[in-house]
């Protein structure tokens, strides 16, 4: 299962994200998961953790919420008060809900170098073990010193440091950043982020040999079976669009081998997180038995036939027919293949993708006309 371990969604309004200055001005709109599905549609992703972008327990709790209603959301890195003296009773109120998955703090925005080194924060990050949640560690360079530092006190807390501790790419700065992630890395129970580069960089007019020493960096420092891949969407569209950001990723790890692109582009999040996947998480919603003509189809186990790969699960239509309220027709030859779908290579066939697969246990369900589509 391939998923983006990184990225947000917001109603925005100027009061609630004063972060988003004028040269931020793209970001000034609503961002939901009927924008972002599409996205996961082309680059064969089958879901997301959504991460929090504003402090506040409201967020948390509407990003649950809207992870009740779209499955393609599998977990959530929210927000509480680590520093508050009732932490323990604000995450027992999130922890209910199998989707809270891991908390993060803003830290880059903290004027204090030594923010994490403080008692109160610090008693907060040791109540997360006792919740069994993650940690998302989100700074700049100068402020790795504090991080090596809170890692080294919390053996047995699972961090992950987003955005590749966000390192001078524009500029071409490599030192001591790459000494200081080498030393995080020597940590076992931290784990790194493949995100947020793209801001980092020149905004639209990057390169990707710009990236290369600081993903060489991190793949030797951490390996791959401590990277996931993350988008930072929306943000990352300030410099490049979803399916960039996507290629550049996927373009450095091309020599790997399977299992260790499986590894970055969904198991080591999936581990990470502890995400619930027992199904396909971007779906149509099923149909009532009658109300259309559906096909099931008795599938094996995915089997890895090259990057990404997936059977080619299908279900015959009638010629020239159309997906449920889905503007686009059906293929001429009448066929209706899943979104999940990847040709040996790891590119997508020529087949509609405007739907996808159901998967109920005992094969693969494909919704057909007048089935609600959650990507239309």
């Amino acid at each position: 299962m391939r998923v983006d371990a990184h990225q947000h969604f917001w109603e925005y309004t100027p009061e609630e994200y004063p972060w988003m200055d004028e040269p931020l001005s793209l970001l000034k709109r609503h961002f939901l998961p009927p924008d972002l599905l599409p996205e996961l549609v082309k680059a064969g992703l089958d879901g997301t953790v959504a991460v929090q972008a504003r402090q506040s327990l409201e967020e948390s709790r509407w990003l649950l919420e809207l992870s009740d209603q779209y499955p393609a959301i599998l977990g959530v890195v929210g927000w509480v008060d680590l520093c508050a003296a009732n932490v323990d009773d604000q995450l027992e109120r999130f922890q209910t809900h199998p989707k809270f998955v891991g908390v993060r703090h803003v830290v880059q925005d903290e004027p204090d170098d030594s923010f994490m080194l403080r008692p109160d924060f610090q008693r907060g990050i040791q109540a997360l073990a006792q919740h069994h949640l993650t940690y998302d560690i989100l700074i700049y360079p100068h402020q790795l010193p504090a991080a090596l530092a809170l890692v080294r006190k919390f053996p047995d807390q699972p961090f992950v440091v987003d955005h590749l501790a966000k390192p001078l790419i524009e500029k071409q700065v490599l030192e001591p950043w790459c000494d200081q992630m080498a030393e995080l890395a020597s940590y076992p129970h931290v784990e790194c982020k493949l995100s947020g580069m793209v801001t980092e960089a020149t905004w639209g007019q990057w390169q990707p040999d710009d990236f290369k020493p600081y993903l060489d960096a991190v793949f030797r420092h951490f390996g791959p079976d401590r990277l996931m891949y993350g988008s930072d969407w929306p943000v990352c569209l300030l410099s490049a669009e979803y399916q960039a950001v996507y290629a550049l990723i996927m373009n450095h790890i091309a020599s790997l081998t399977v299992e260790e692109q499986d590894a970055i582009m969904g198991t080591n999040a999936i581990r990470f997180y502890d995400l619930k996947v027992e199904r396909t998480a971007i779906h149509l919603s099923k149909p009532e038995p009658g109300d259309f003509p559906t096909r099931t189809h008795g599938i094996p186990p995915s089997t890895n036939q090259g990057i990404g790969a997936r059977p080619a699960w299908q279900a015959s239509l009638p010629q020239g027919g159309r997906c449920g309220p889905c503007p686009l027709s059906i293929l001429s030859q009448g066929s209706h293949s899943s979104l999940a779908h990847r040709t040996p290579n790891g590119a997508f066939g020529n087949r509609h993708r405007a739907c996808t697969i159901l998967h109920d246990g005992s094969g693969h369900r494909t919704s057909l006309p007048g089935s609600e589509c959650l990507l239309c």
